[in-house]
């Protein structure tokens, strides 16, 4: 999955090579800090899930078999976890991830940063999450078409 807040500056190699031989669980951005409508105490207390950390949503990949719905729905019949807010995706994958095994990690060139002015060197794609959203429109693809990523193609 990709939110439509990605954006790319560079061909997502670690993307590419999941795709082309999926491994079982899932691969997520790693989030700057744990964003979910549960704590890990909470999760182990009523889940027996050991919470899996900073896992963000935003960008992807699992494979064709998950998630499992069910699990899903067990998750929201805890109050706490069916908080209808901007978190409960991210904590609903993240209790999933951490209950059929650990989950995977892109490297740090797949960025969430909540800070303007950042370069982009080095960074493969970029999730302009919450109050930097804005930033997507203002300093990102001005820097690809300026950078000229797309070949001159739009």
């Amino acid at each position: 999955g990709i939110d439509s807040d990605e954006l790319f500056f560079a061909p997502p190699r670690e993307l590419l090579v999941r795709t082309a031989s999926p491994g079982p669980g899932y691969l997520f951005q790693r989030d700057p800090e744990s964003t979910y409508n549960i704590t890990p105490e909470a999760a182990h207390r009523v889940f027996g899930i050991d919470l899996a950390p900073q896992v963000n949503t935003g960008l992807m990949v699992y494979t064709a078999d998950l998630p499992n719905l069910s699990a899903f729905e067990r998750y929201l019949s805890d109050s706490g976890v069916a908080v209808p807010n901007g978190f409960i995706e991210q904590t609903l994958y993240a209790l999933h991830a951490s209950e059929i095994g650990t989950p995977e990690y892109l490297p740090e060139s797949y960025s969430i940063h909540l800070q303007a002015g950042l370069p982009y060197d080095g960074v493969v794609a970029r999730h302009y999450a919450g109050q930097t959203r804005v930033l997507l429109t203002d300093e990102g693809m001005p820097w690809v078409f300026r950078n000229n990523i797309f070949g001159g193609r739009v």
